[in-house]
């Protein structure tokens, strides 16, 4: 398949979220990316999103996950570029962690071992989204 899968994960995240957040990346196809003062770190190669023209990339995304962000405190300007995007339509945002409040319609899976085992066992509505996505992004 064409698809295009990538994760973006904090540089402030410990290291070991970020293995198994790179595991999870690799796993499903994609790329994983650690955002830098100089635009992205890129841990794979060829990844689309390892410059700093990564947001004028969201205009391609059609669905994202966000997985225990909260966009609107953590990083504005995304927040207000997947808003934009958001707007435009024909794009779905999921969460998986706890409810925050948002300013676009957020699809919330809560953070419980249930949703988070049928995330990861591909049995979730969030997976099937991702899957038939054209442009996913995981944040």
């Amino acid at each position: 398949s064409n698809k295009k899968f990538a994760g973006i994960a904090s540089s402030t995240n410990g290291i070991k979220s970020l293995f198994f957040f790179k595991r999870l990346m690799l796993a499903l196809g994609g790329s994983f990316n650690i955002p830098t003062n100089q635009g992205f770190l890129s841990t794979s190669c060829g990844s689309r999103f390892s410059s700093k023209n990564f947001i004028s990339d969201l205009d391609s995304i059609d669905c994202t996950l966000l997985v225990g962000c909260n966009l609107r405190m953590e990083n504005a300007v995304l927040n207000a570029k997947l808003r934009k995007r958001f707007l435009r339509g024909n794009f779905k945002v999921f969460s998986l962690g706890s409810f925050n409040k948002s300013t676009f319609e957020i699809s919330h899976s809560g953070i419980s071992y249930r949703n988070i085992l049928s995330f990861l066992e591909g049995r979730s509505r969030v997976c099937s989204h991702l899957v038939r996505s054209n442009n996913p992004l995981v944040i």
